[in-house]
């Protein structure tokens, strides 16, 4: 792993908080870097909501909670902080860029449910890993051995 995305991902971890009585949920590392960060939580919410109202017509398909939480969780902590962090996307693509990733998450993991039709947290994990090469988040190359 890049010693640089080593570091970043060691000070997120460390800055979880357990309690949400601990304070400021960053560290003064963050605060200064990330206080042009264009994307949040909220943002990404939406985001994950239009890529499954493109992606399926809403009688037929649904992306279960825990597909979304997974997404939003992954894509947010694990993508957008990181790459921004480590100055490696500093424009406002980067909403675009995740937002066709997870349409192409969406569609995938879509073919692999059966049954009652709605996509699991395990389907969009199955739809990353077949779809690595595919995906833009993979040329940021955050998680190379």
């Amino acid at each position: 792993m890049n010693d640089e995305y080593r570091e970043i991902y060691s000070r997120l971890y460390d800055s979880a908080q357990l309690d949400p009585r601990e304070g400021r949920p960053f560290d003064s590392y963050f605060q200064s870097r990330l206080s042009n960060f264009p994307f949040n939580a909220e943002l990404m919410r939406r985001m994950i909501d239009d890529a499954e109202r493109e992606t399926f017509d809403p009688r037929m398909k649904r992306v279960r909670p825990d597909a979304k939480l997974f997404l939003l969780t992954n894509l947010f902590q694990m993508v957008a902080l990181p790459a921004w962090l480590a100055g490696r996307v500093q424009d406002p693509s980067l909403p675009s860029f995740l937002f066709v990733d997870t349409v192409t998450l969406l569609k995938q993991s879509a073919a692999e449910t059966s049954g009652d039709g709605e996509i699991s947290s395990h389907a969009v994990l199955k739809a990353v890993d077949k779809n690595w090469q595919k995906l833009n988040l993979s040329r940021l190359k955050l998680w190379e051995d």
